[in-house]
């Protein structure tokens, strides 16, 4: 389902998540706190919605050039599905904004797989 700026209309806030949903929520705190366009990030540092979703799964820093752990990788499939695109594209698509990316990494937390 894309992301058409309403978030909160697609998934109810009460429902349970599962340990993809997890990442995805803790993923969309970090985005609050250090979000950025423009490239990964790194641990502890700025990061994109991928740096995020990587860095909340417990991927090593190792595993961030491209063999994700497996929670990374369908928390990546989940958001990418919810968004309808690529997720580095839509990350820094212009005028994007941390609040937009961190409220489809919460909508995208309650859909069931």
């Amino acid at each position: 389902m894309p992301l058409d700026g309403r978030t909160q209309d697609f998934v109810p806030a009460e429902t349970e998540v599962d340990e993809v949903g997890k990442v995805l929520l803790r993923a969309a705190e970090i985005v609050r706190e250090r979000w950025q366009q423009g490239g990964l990030g790194f641990r502890g540092g700025r990061v994109c919605a991928m740096g995020a979703i990587h860095e909340a799964s417990g991927a090593s820093h190792d595993e961030w050039g491209g063999s994700y752990n497996r929670l990374a990788k369908k928390a990546d499939g989940r958001l990418s599905d919810f968004i309808g695109r690529w997720i580095a594209l839509w990350n820094d698509a212009k005028g994007r904004t941390a609040e937009e990316v961190a409220q489809a990494m919460e909508a995208a937390a309650r859909m069931k797989e």
